[in-house]
């Protein structure tokens, strides 16, 4: 089911009406700025605006919706004719394999070197001897 109208782009802009609505209040004084109202106003906005955009009586009409698939149509048309007329990889049997032709798998790669050696550090340094 295609959903009617564009309920997200209502829900912007209920919201946002609201919240300039509430703010035009307290500016002008209408309300006070700890009013549980001003946080009340952006959520019923957003609910109002997600409403309108479904009820929205302005919208795509029939015609305007038989030329938008029209045109997506024309679109898919020439891209696959575009991607018809692209030239295709020729691959020759006779060439050897490239690295790139075929995937690695887990026994090909080679594991990074390490920065640690495997074997036990070296015995520190004598300590110099004693001045006499």
């Amino acid at each position: 089911m295609k959903a009617k109208g564009r309920p997200i782009l209502g829900a912007f802009s209920g919201f946002f009406g609201f919240v300039f609505l509430a703010i035009d209040l307290i500016l002008f004084g209408v309300i006070h700025f700890n009013s549980a109202l001003v946080t009340i106003l952006p959520v019923i906005g957003l609910v109002l605006g997600i409403a309108f955009a479904f009820w929205a009586p302005i919208g795509a009409g029939k015609v305007e919706r038989q030329v938008a698939e029209q045109k997506s149509a024309e679109r898919r048309e020439k891209a696959e004719a575009v991607r018809a007329a692209m030239p295709q990889p020729v691959v020759d049997p006779d060439s050897p394999a490239r690295p790139t032709d075929t995937p690695a798998s887990a026994a090909a790669v080679e594991a990074p070197p390490t920065l640690v050696e495997d074997r036990a550090p070296p015995a520190p340094p004598a300590p110099p001897p004693p001045p006499s």
